[in-house]
């Protein structure tokens, strides 16, 4: 089953104290252009990211977000005691060296603003919070891939439909095949006789060379080639996984197939039937870009 290379999803789940949300934006892209945005306390997990992201996804252009609400604001700093307790100390004995027992000092804002006496604390990622995180990336992972599945499945059926058309008008072709060699010939026929006369003209050479000339526009290899392209096209589809660029490699031969046909044909019906194929060639291409 074919995917698209477009995908979303957002996740919100509840560890520990933490809300985590997630958002994942899938668009179609030649290659594999990641985009990932963490809090800061999650940066050390962006490579396993990334890694997820490569395997699963594969191809595309991918914006992954990854967010954080505290459910309880955690507590980043403290008072070192000790730290105060010895300003406090050596602070009261400098007082007293300098006789200045009338003076009372606010002791307290005096000493927060000494050294190491507020600390601050860097949040810590635990294992246990790490595996959470991931699960909830894997998760949206599959959300994103089951959305690529199903937008697939859509532009694949509506693919196929445009292989069947062209099929379909090749077959349209062939009654106005012979009507073509017949108006060819009498056209030079007619050219001849105007130029020559009647009977100025070699019956047996005109014939060889007639010959010589409707094998050279014979449209049937074409024909061939064109069925065969779009058998390919369905083997491929059917029983390939992530075959977006071979598709279009298949699209762009047949492609070759339908020009080179529309400048052999010399034949008003006949370049009709190769511009609806060109038309919907045009549409199979515009979706393929989006197929993984």
């Amino acid at each position: 089953m074919q995917q698209s290379m477009t995908g979303f999803c957002h996740l919100s789940e509840i560890v520990g104290t933490k809300q985590i949300l997630l958002d994942i934006k899938c668009l179609n892209s030649k290659s594999f252009d990641c985009n990932v945005r963490l809090p800061f306390l999650y940066k050390e997990l962006e490579q396993d990211i990334r890694n997820l992201l490569s395997v699963h996804l594969v191809r595309g252009k991918i914006d992954l977000i990854i967010g954080i609400e505290w459910l309880e604001q955690p507590v980043s700093s403290f008072i070192n005691k000790t730290a105060f307790k010895t300003h406090f100390q050596v602070l009261k004995e400098i007082k007293k060296e300098l006789d200045l027992l009338d003076y009372e000092p606010d002791w307290f804002s005096v000493i927060v603003r000494m050294p190491d006496v507020v600390q601050t604390t860097t949040p810590q990622l635990s294992d246990e919070e790490k595996n959470a995180v991931l699960s909830i990336v894997l998760k949206g992972l599959e959300q994103v891939v089951q959305f690529r599945k199903y937008e697939g499945q859509s532009l694949m059926s509506d693919i196929l439909k445009r292989i069947d058309i062209i099929e379909e008008v090749v077959k349209k072709i062939e009654p106005f095949e012979q009507q073509r060699i017949e108006a060819i010939k009498q056209r030079i026929l007619n050219s001849l006789k105007e130029l020559l006369g009647d009977n100025n003209y070699d019956k047996n050479r005109f014939e060889q060379e007639l010959i010589y000339y409707l094998e050279k526009m014979d449209i049937t290899e074409e024909k061939v080639r064109i069925c065969s392209h779009c058998k390919y096209f369905r083997e491929v589809s059917m029983n390939e996984m992530y075959a977006g660029r071979k598709l279009q490699f298949i699209i762009q031969e047949l492609g070759r197939e339908i020009n080179t046909l529309g400048s052999k044909a010399q034949d008003f019906n006949i370049q009709q039937q190769v511009i609806i194929m060109k038309d919907e060639l045009e549409k199979i291409k515009e979706q393929l870009m989006n197929i993984l």
